[in-house]
């Protein structure tokens, strides 16, 4: 059995995801049927989306690179 969490693109491996994290215990304790801490995990995700907020809103390019991310067979665009 494995449990994996989704991220949005490659950039975001290169650092630690804490909604990724987040979304790995949420599952691990409904499986188990045991309760986590999770406050400052929760804490750090919000923290980290807004970074993530403030990073595509100063830059216009990298609110493109999202966009395109989302859109429906953005997978199988080439990059560049």
């Amino acid at each position: 059995m494995s449990f994996w969490a989704n991220v949005p693109h490659v950039y975001f491996c290169r650092s630690a995801t804490p909604k990724a994290a987040l979304a790995l215990i949420t599952r691990l304790e409904s499986f188990l049927n045991f309760t986590i801490d999770t406050t400052e995990l929760r804490a750090a995700t919000v923290e980290f989306e807004s970074k993530i907020a403030r990073a595509v809103a100063e830059n216009s390019g990298n609110g493109l690179i999202c966009t395109a991310i989302r859109s429906p067979g953005a997978a199988g665009r080439p990059h560049g």
